[in-house]
Protein backbone atom coordinates (compact mmCIF):
# COMPACT_ATOMS: atom_id res chain seq x y z
CA UNK A 1 0.00 0.00 0.00
CA UNK A 2 0.83 3.42 -0.81
CA UNK A 3 1.29 6.79 0.88
CA UNK A 4 0.13 8.53 -2.63
CA UNK A 5 -2.76 6.37 -2.96
CA UNK A 6 -5.75 8.70 -4.66
CA UNK A 7 -6.63 9.49 -8.33
CA UNK A 8 -4.43 10.30 -11.35
CA UNK A 9 -5.77 12.04 -14.12
CA UNK A 10 -4.21 11.62 -17.69
CA UNK A 11 -5.29 14.61 -20.52
CA UNK A 12 -5.11 13.07 -23.41
CA UNK A 13 -4.79 14.55 -27.09
CA UNK A 14 -4.46 11.57 -29.12
CA UNK A 15 -0.71 12.81 -29.67
CA UNK A 16 2.50 10.59 -29.36
CA UNK A 17 3.23 12.40 -26.38
CA UNK A 18 0.01 12.11 -24.52
CA UNK A 19 0.33 7.95 -25.85
CA UNK A 20 3.70 8.03 -23.53
CA UNK A 21 1.90 9.57 -20.85
CA UNK A 22 -1.10 7.21 -20.49
CA UNK A 23 1.63 4.30 -20.78
CA UNK A 24 3.19 6.34 -17.60
CA UNK A 25 0.18 6.54 -15.84
CA UNK A 26 -0.83 3.44 -16.22
CA UNK A 27 2.51 2.00 -14.68
CA UNK A 28 1.90 4.97 -11.71
CA UNK A 29 -1.64 3.53 -11.10
CA UNK A 30 -0.59 -0.46 -10.61
CA UNK A 31 2.20 0.88 -8.62
CA UNK A 32 0.28 3.14 -6.33
CA UNK A 33 -2.85 1.40 -6.33
CA UNK A 34 -4.37 4.86 -7.58
CA UNK A 35 -7.64 5.75 -9.53
CA UNK A 36 -6.90 6.26 -13.28
CA UNK A 37 -9.10 9.35 -14.87
CA UNK A 38 -9.03 9.83 -18.65
CA UNK A 39 -9.67 13.33 -19.84
CA UNK A 40 -9.97 15.03 -23.40
CA UNK A 41 -11.49 18.07 -24.39
CA UNK A 42 -12.68 19.02 -27.35
CA UNK A 43 -11.41 22.39 -29.05
CA UNK A 44 -14.51 24.55 -29.87
CA UNK A 45 -14.36 27.76 -31.88
CA UNK A 46 -15.88 30.94 -30.46
CA UNK A 47 -18.34 32.05 -32.60
CA UNK A 48 -18.19 35.60 -31.25
CA UNK A 49 -15.00 36.09 -32.44
CA UNK A 50 -16.34 35.32 -36.08
CA UNK A 51 -16.89 38.42 -38.61
CA UNK A 52 -20.22 36.95 -39.32
CA UNK A 53 -21.32 37.07 -35.50
CA UNK A 54 -23.93 40.06 -36.27
CA UNK A 55 -25.89 37.35 -38.34
CA UNK A 56 -25.14 34.32 -36.51
CA UNK A 57 -28.26 32.48 -35.26
CA UNK A 58 -28.27 32.19 -31.46
CA UNK A 59 -29.21 28.40 -31.22
CA UNK A 60 -26.09 28.16 -33.77
CA UNK A 61 -23.87 28.13 -30.40
CA UNK A 62 -25.83 25.69 -28.89
CA UNK A 63 -25.17 23.17 -31.92
CA UNK A 64 -21.50 24.16 -32.22
CA UNK A 65 -20.95 23.40 -28.24
CA UNK A 66 -23.48 19.92 -29.12
CA UNK A 67 -20.97 18.65 -31.71
CA UNK A 68 -18.03 19.76 -29.78
CA UNK A 69 -18.95 17.48 -27.14
CA UNK A 70 -19.89 14.68 -29.08
CA UNK A 71 -16.67 14.58 -30.83
CA UNK A 72 -14.82 14.89 -27.67
CA UNK A 73 -16.77 11.84 -26.06
CA UNK A 74 -15.76 9.63 -29.67
CA UNK A 75 -12.38 10.21 -29.29
CA UNK A 76 -11.97 10.07 -25.61
CA UNK A 77 -13.67 6.33 -26.14
CA UNK A 78 -10.65 5.92 -28.72
CA UNK A 79 -8.07 7.03 -26.76
CA UNK A 80 -9.28 4.67 -23.44
CA UNK A 81 -9.39 1.57 -25.58
CA UNK A 82 -5.98 2.03 -26.68
CA UNK A 83 -5.36 2.79 -22.62
CA UNK A 84 -7.35 -0.03 -21.81
CA UNK A 85 -5.28 -2.39 -24.26
CA UNK A 86 -2.04 -1.10 -22.32
CA UNK A 87 -3.43 -2.55 -19.72
CA UNK A 88 -4.84 0.35 -17.67
CA UNK A 89 -7.87 0.08 -15.45
CA UNK A 90 -9.86 3.57 -15.89
CA UNK A 91 -12.13 4.11 -12.92
CA UNK A 92 -13.54 7.16 -15.06
CA UNK A 93 -13.29 9.27 -18.52
CA UNK A 94 -14.27 12.98 -18.57
CA UNK A 95 -15.34 14.65 -21.63
CA UNK A 96 -15.81 18.12 -22.16
CA UNK A 97 -15.90 21.03 -24.83
CA UNK A 98 -14.09 24.35 -24.45
CA UNK A 99 -13.46 27.99 -26.57
CA UNK A 100 -9.61 27.87 -27.81
CA UNK A 101 -6.90 29.53 -25.87
CA UNK A 102 -4.15 31.07 -27.88
CA UNK A 103 -1.06 30.12 -25.41
CA UNK A 104 -1.08 29.18 -21.87
CA UNK A 105 0.06 30.84 -19.33
CA UNK A 106 0.21 29.25 -15.40
CA UNK A 107 -1.55 31.19 -12.89
CA UNK A 108 1.33 30.66 -10.38
CA UNK A 109 4.58 28.98 -10.43
CA UNK A 110 4.99 25.62 -9.04
CA UNK A 111 7.59 23.80 -6.74
CA UNK A 112 7.78 20.57 -5.79
CA UNK A 113 7.05 20.09 -1.65
CA UNK A 114 5.03 23.86 -1.79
Amino acid sequence: MSVFKGKILLATDGSPEAERAAGTAVKLSERLSSELHVTYVEPMPDPLAWPESRVVAPELRGDIRERAENEARAKLQEEAEKIRGMGGKITEVHARAGPTRRSYTPRRSWTPGS
